[in-house]
C-alpha cells in the first residue's frame, strides 16, 4: 500500500485567513472553494468541506444548473468578474431578493 496517502481530500484542516472563519459560510484561498465546519478565528486551525450541496447566500437572478463561482461571499454566475468558480446552482432565484440556494461544490 502506498505510504504517501495523507487524506480522501473532502474534509480538509485549513488555517483561518484574516477576519477568520464562520461555520456554514463559503469562502475561497486561491481557486479552491470550500465552506467552513467550524468558526475559527484569524490563525487558528479549522475543518472545511470541498465538496457536497450547501444552501448557500446567491444571487437572486441564478437560473438551475448555472455554472457558479464565489465572489465576495456570495454565489454569483461563474463568468461575473474575479468570481472563483465553484459548482453548480441546483435551484433558480427568485428574481428578487438574494437568498439560500442549493449549491453543489465541484
Amino acid at each position: 500500500m502506498a505510504k504517501n496517502y495523507q487524506q480522501d481530500g473532502s474534509v480538509l484542516t485549513l488555517t483561518a485567513p484574516s477576519g477568520g472563519v464562520e461555520s456554514g459560510k463559503a469562502y475561497a484561498l486561491g481557486a479552491l472553494v470550500y465552506v467552513a465546519l467550524s468558526t475559527a478565528v484569524e490563525g487558528e486551525t479549522f475543518s472545511a468541506k470541498v465538496d457536497g450541496v450547501w444552501l448557500l447566500n446567491a444571487d437572486k437572478d441564478l437560473t438551475a444548473g448555472a455554472a457558479v463561482g464565489l465572489l465576495s461571499g456570495k454565489i454569483v454566475a461563474a463568468a461575473a468578474t474575479n468570481a472563483v468558480k465553484c459548482g453548480f446552482v441546483l435551484a433558480a432565484g427568485d428574481g428578487t431578493k438574494d437568498g439560500p440556494l442549493p449549491v453543489l461544490l465541484k
